[in-house]
């Protein structure tokens, strides 16, 4: 996570997070806090036994786009990844295209043969879904 250019913790950015989000509720009473008052972990979960997992994911951010690729056992090890910073203005559905093709590919060089993948962009889920 970046933060007035500064890499940190995700915690910390969360707590920074929740301190703005309870600054802004006491002056502003009308409205209810943005942010959740229960901390949710969503972890990475293994995949089933068999399976190989594939997560990827892409950003956009001034001009630059970045990717990353990660694929792991049952066991949660890693055993094959990709990234990929470019120079390059796109929309982001357009890098998360990417970051799946990439993903496919890699599968693909570690002879996977039963796959999960993984990624964030419901618009490219149900564009893929849609094709079956």
């Amino acid at each position: 996570m970046v933060f007035k250019g500064k890499m940190d913790a995700t915690v910390m950015i969360w707590e920074r997070a929740q301190t703005l989000s309870k600054d802004i509720r006491i002056f502003n009473l009308t409205e209810s806090s943005i942010f959740s008052p229960t901390q949710v972990n969503k972890g990475w979960k293994k995949p089933p036994a068999g399976y190989v997992k594939v997560n990827v994911d892409a950003a956009i951010s001034k001009g630059c786009k970045g990717i990353s690729v990660v694929a792991r056992d049952p066991d949660g090890f890693v055993i094959g990844g990709y990234y990929n910073f470019k120079e390059t203005s796109m929309d982001v559905i357009w890098a998360e295209l990417d970051a799946l093709k990439e993903g496919l590919q890699l599968a693909d060089r570690l002879k996977v043969a039963r796959l999960i993948l993984e990624l964030d962009s419901i618009t490219l889920v149900n564009t893929v879904k849609k094709r079956r």
